[in-house]
């Protein structure tokens, strides 16, 4: 509500300075008296002075601009913020799930190059993470799961190199796919949610993910380094376009992975025999979620 508010006066700015100044002038060419003594400005000029034909041309023009602001509010500006805010509605489902996929990809990148903010890194950092690649080990994250910045779960997360990067970037194209059928209700969005949107869309980082890093870090047994060009400054672009999406007004699920310490490893292992072996029905159901994929 709060940013609401704030893009909404920007958005009136000029409006609101011309209204104020359009105010003061009606006040100076009234013959109302003054209410206290310093208000002086507002003493109504002589008749039949060049000072008095001036502020009663200044009046008119006045009246007319906050008349046709009057219409222009009513007609076009209100009308249109109840289009946007209705659009915003229905497509916030799909604003939910694309800072999701987005958080869950930058989170894995700031846990991996420790680093908390990409944009202000030192150059030695830079060129670590230019020089960024996967490999084939199984990484265990301890990952901490947020519901609107308060703390929801944490559990142990298993990532496979480059494979869960690439599962969340085909989910946000999903996001799209489903964007895409209301593209009519799109069109309707607010102009810089809109932007904001293409720009992600569009994001070299997000074509570096889907087209261009490779998930299979082994051939004929042998582990492969791939490394990807201008690595920093486009994963630095893409969690700038998540901070700006997190500015709008819907449920923000984040998480936050750090390193798994062996014991814990160790403890989440045992846990996973215990309930198997308790559960054997689990093993055929892995089987039947595996052979789907």
């Amino acid at each position: 509500m709060k940013r609401k508010m704030i893009l909404t006066i920007k958005e009136l700015k000029i409006h609101i300075i011309l209204l104020i100044i359009s105010v003061s002038l009606i006040c100076k060419f009234s013959s109302a008296p003054l209410l206290c003594g310093w208000m002086t400005f507002f003493l109504r000029p002589q008749e039949e002075t060049v000072a008095f034909e001036f502020f009663r041309i200044m009046e008119n023009l006045s009246l007319a601009y906050i008349a046709s602001l009057i219409f222009y509010l009513m007609v076009d500006y209100i009308p249109k913020k109840k289009s946007e805010d209705k659009a915003f509605e229905l497509i916030k489902p799909h604003l939910v799930s694309l800072l999701m996929w987005m958080n869950r990809i930058n989170s894995y990148f700031k846990c991996v190059t420790d680093v908390t903010d990409f944009s202000s890194i030192s150059q030695d950092k830079m060129k670590e993470i230019d020089d960024f690649h996967f490999n084939s080990e199984r990484l265990f994250y301890i990952e901490t799961s947020y519901r609107n910045g308060i703390k929801n779960s944490c559990d142990m997360a298993v990532f496979h190199g480059a494979k869960e990067i690439k599962d969340n970037g085909k989910l946000i194209l999903k996001v799209y796919e489903d964007m895409d059928a209301i593209s009519t209700t799109m069109l309707q969005a607010p102009s810089d949610l809109i932007s904001i949107l293409n720009k992600i869309r569009d994001s070299k980082f997000l074509e570096k993910i889907i087209h261009i890093i490779n998930d299979d870090e082994m051939k004929n047994g042998i582990e492969m380094v791939w490394r990807y060009f201008n690595f920093y400054k486009d994963l630095a672009e893409f969690s700038f376009l998540e901070k700006q999406l997190a500015q709008y007004d819907f449920d923000k699920l984040t998480v936050v992975y750090r390193a798994a310490s062996e014991s814990e490893i160790m403890e989440w292992l045992r846990l996973q025999i215990k309930i198997r072996g308790e559960h054997p029905e689990f093993e055929e159901l892995l089987k039947i979620i595996n052979a789907k994929k």
